[in-house]
């Protein structure tokens, strides 16, 4: 796919920052649906470099649930499959437990550090995040991450669920008549 031809998931992704953060309008003018290989490319450089803020400490523990939480399991499902995201380029950072291990100041600075070395102004990158600040700190500076919201501040907000919920098995009988798609007859 040629860079400058628009992509309908980056038009959804930048609809949606704009509706956000007032910075992100320019994002606009300047993004890029980048080309296959430029995608893998940064992807898989991006996900070396992030191995560290996914890799060597535990998840956070909350009243008796020690995890995995969403972003653990976002992280385990896509990591693989990046390419489901095109040409929103994934950040799979354990950006909660991380906090955790290391003190919520501490881990803005090193996600801010971290991220002024890899990210590319004119792309858009996608996370989830479960912390209830969300990437708060640094939303400002990066209007071009889209933030699924697991615990409180970014773009589009997702259910924060303590633990996994049991599977209910779907009832036997068929659906009430108000759930069909008759239409009524007067």
């Amino acid at each position: 796919m040629d860079a400058d031809i628009p992509h309908p998931r980056l038009d959804w992704a930048l609809h949606c920052m704009n509706l956000t953060n007032p910075r992100s309008r320019a994002m606009g003018r300047v993004a890029k649906t980048p080309t296959r290989q430029q995608f893998d490319t940064h992807f898989r450089s991006l996900h070396r470099i992030t191995h560290k803020l996914r890799t060597g400490f535990k998840m956070y523990s909350y009243k008796g649930y020690a995890g995995p939480w969403l972003e653990n399991y976002w992280i385990n499902e896509f990591k693989t499959k990046p390419e489901d995201f095109y040409p929103l380029v994934p950040l799979f950072v354990r950006w909660t437990d991380y906090m955790y291990h290391r003190g919520e100041c501490k881990a803005f600075r090193a996600f801010g550090e971290l991220l002024q070395k890899v990210i590319k102004p004119s792309w858009v990158y996608i996370t989830l995040v479960t912390h209830a600040h969300g990437l708060a700190h640094l939303s400002p500076q990066y209007p071009n991450i889209i933030v699924l919201a697991a615990g409180g501040y970014g773009h589009v907000p997702l259910p924060l669920l303590k633990e996994p919920l049991p599977k209910v098995p779907l009832p036997s009988e068929s659906p009430p008549d108000s759930f069909s798609t008759q239409t009524c007859k007067e």
